[in-house]
């Protein structure tokens, strides 16, 4: 953001950068970006059986969910993954909201971002 080197007072400055964060929240609130956008990449370190906290780990999870699949997992593979809002507010555990890019595509239901009790995106 071209503001923080503009030589402004730094009252504007800072005011700048807040107004800019905060619209930035609200876009991403509103699934305004494409899905690829939402998408965090992790490495496993280990097999994803191996991990003594998988069941908190999103990249675990879908790693999991991969293998059940019959996809191929191992070591050192890059977890591509977005936690969702179910829509449902059932889970709090981001690992259990966790999908990968394709099956977020192909889901309508699912959508990026953190579900509260109501249901709600936040």
């Amino acid at each position: 953001m071209k503001e923080i080197f503009s030589g402004k007072d730094n009252e504007v400055v800072v005011e700048a950068v807040h107004d800019y964060l905060a619209e930035l929240a609200k876009k991403v609130r509103a699934i305004d970006f494409p899905i690829h956008e939402y998408t965090i990449f992790t490495r496993l370190g280990k097999e994803p059986e191996e991990y003594p906290n998988g069941k908190t780990m999103p990249h675990v999870q879908v790693a999991l969910r991969k293998k059940a699949r019959g996809e191929s997992v191992k070591v050192g593979d890059v977890i591509p993954f977005i936690v969702t809002g179910d829509g449902q507010g059932i889970s709090s555990n981001p690992a259990e909201r966790a999908y990968t890019p394709q099956d977020v595509a192909k889901n309508p239901d699912l959508k990026p971002g953190r579900s509260t009790p109501s249901g709600k995106l936040v």
